[in-house]
């Protein structure tokens, strides 16, 4: 009911128009009461709560949380002075009362508070002048904020060793992205330089070669800078509109001897989309005046299986002994 009566408001239809409330409400109906999953032998119907790993969970929880958080709230705004929430984690700044019995007394009413609504209870770090919080660690220096890159003492680093099967754009995408992240979330330059060095070092030790790293650590380093100088600035273009092209996909297991995408990418533009002596693709009719309307084709990439998708078991029935459903049966 909450969330029916959320997504019908005027006032939400006028910050977000681009939904249809009783259609959104019937796809989310659907999802929410029709989640039936298979365990051993038995196939359960879920009553309650929404099922994790499906696509509108996320969304579902965020909206559903941020009812109750847009009235309760208001109620703290003396004390809670900025709040941001991605899903079911958190991050606030609490203005502490002069008296210290008055500022523990309010600090206790907001943790009951914040984890009276439908039985969803928070947990609660100390507070601090640090804070660790999602990938990055937060500290209040004198009058200032600094953040850094935040990693778990355990955290194993298992890149993707040089010889693993997979694309080459795979390295590059974690090399860019990773720099790119780096430097987006650490604000001292000299910390982020370490942090960069310890992304190379690991690689190395992964067995990837200098003479492949560099370059890439170059291009990325360069491009980093470039892309945040660019959303860095103040004035924000509208961006251009442009046409949109339409894609076919073209789904193939990777394999490192197989033709690079390039190779069928070309195939793809002289034999379907500029044929010799042929109409271009875009003009072939299709009936009824229409044209076909893709020039574009997107070459994606899978994985074969490998030893964990062999040696470890998905389905628990095929285990010897006894099934689920006697467990249940009294």
């Amino acid at each position: 009911e909450e969330l029916s009566g959320y997504l019908h408001d005027p006032r939400t239809r006028e910050a977000f128009p681009h939904y249809e409330p009783a259609m959104l409400m019937d796809a989310i109906e659907l999802v929410m009461r029709n989640n039936i999953m298979k365990f051993g032998d038995i196939f359960a119907l879920q009553i309650q709560g929404v099922a994790m790993g499906i696509s509108p969970a996320p969304p579902i929880a965020s909206i559903f949380y941020s009812i109750f958080e847009a009235r309760m709230l208001p109620r703290w705004k003396h004390r809670v002075s900025f709040v941001r929430r991605f899903i079911d984690d958190g991050i606030a700044i609490w203005n502490h009362a002069s008296d210290s019995s008055v500022d523990e007394t309010d600090w206790n009413r907001f943790q009951t508070e914040v984890s009276s609504y439908h039985g969803l209870e928070w947990e609660f770090d100390p507070r601090s002048q640090q804070i660790d919080y999602m990938d990055m660690t937060v500290s209040i220096e004198g009058n200032k904020i600094t953040t850094t890159l935040f990693e778990k003492e355990l955290a194993l680093y298992q890149y993707l060793p040089p010889n693993s099967s997979h694309p080459p754009g795979v390295l590059t995408g974690l090399v860019m992205g990773g720099v790119l992240r780096i430097l987006q979330l650490c604000s001292d330059e000299d910390d982020a330089d370490g942090h960069i060095r310890n992304l190379y070092q690991r690689l190395i030790s992964r067995g990837h070669q200098p003479t492949n790293l560099l370059p890439l650590f170059d291009k990325a380093i360069t491009n980093a800078h470039a892309y945040l100088a660019k959303h860095s600035t103040s004035t924000k273009k509208k961006p251009v509109p442009t046409k949109k092209r339409d894609s076919i996909y073209f789904h193939i297991p990777f394999h490192p001897q197989d033709p690079p995408a390039k190779h069928w990418q070309r195939l793809w533009q002289e034999h379907m989309v500029q044929p010799t002596n042929k109409k271009p693709l875009t003009l072939v009719d299709c009936g009824e005046k229409a044209t076909f309307p893709i020039d574009k084709m997107t070459v994606c990439y899978s994985r074969h299986q490998n030893l964990g998708n062999y040696l470890s078991y998905r389905k628990i029935d095929k285990f010897n002994g006894r099934k689920v459903s006697s467990f249940l049966s009294g």
